[in-house]
């Protein structure tokens, strides 16, 4: 009797807390997997070797951006609506009076971070960036890939005006050292090479 209720409250607990129990096993099952993968060989990783190892986690995250503000403003709206007409007013004049200022600090933070610390400046060279506007470099992993990614836009705004793409830099006629990686950089290997993500103008039909 006492076995059976045990069992009981134990698989009641396990229904109640299923999303918990399988958000922790992911993230226990994802450390192990990148910490046999690091070890796994005794080449460096290159960029597109972790770009490959993230790619599915960038298109779920990509799913989930692509849904909060679909999710938060009907939840805001339904949440103000239900409660009293003396107390809508000021909690919605409270909402947007915390959501514009909140929009204005991060705002003011980003400006003073891109202009003091200049993320990416040392990453790809100013003129190798010059240099892939006037010819477009790219794999057919690369394609495909765009393909999906554009599938599961981050933003349906921007999704309506703007595609994602990869693009290769070239890195020059000699081989190099990828100084954050340790792997070799080869010219006669586009797999090997730079690469950084952009946008270009247009719909992007696939998302929409």
């Amino acid at each position: 009797m006492n076995s059976k209720k045990v069992k009981t409250i134990l698989v009641g607990s396990l229904k109640e807390n299923i999303l918990t129990i399988a958000t922790l096993a992911g993230v226990i099952i994802g450390v192990i997997l990148g910490v046999g993968l690091k070890n796994s060989t005794d080449e460096p990783w290159s960029r597109r070797d972790a770009m490959y190892v993230s790619y599915i986690g960038k298109l779920f995250l990509n799913m989930l951006k692509c849904v909060i503000i679909p999710l938060i403003i009907p939840s805001l709206i339904a949440s103000i609506g239900s409660m009293d007409l003396s107390l809508s007013g000021k909690v919605g004049l409270r909402a947007v009076a915390y959501y514009m200022a909140t929009t204005v600090l991060a705002v003011i933070l980003g400006i003073i971070l891109v202009v003091s610390i200049r993320p990416g400046a040392g990453g790809i060279a100013e003129e190798d960036l010059q240099s892939e506007t006037t010819k477009r470099n790219i794999t057919t992993a690369d394609t495909l890939m765009d393909l999906l990614r554009n599938c599961f836009p981050p933003n349906i705004i921007q999704a309506s005006l703007q595609q994602h793409k990869t693009e290769l830099v070239y890195p020059g006629e000699n081989k190099t050292i990828d100084s954050a990686t340790g792997a070799t950089i080869d010219p006669e290997v586009k797999t090997t090479w730079m690469f950084k993500s952009a946008w270009s103008n247009g719909t992007n039909i696939l998302g929409l």
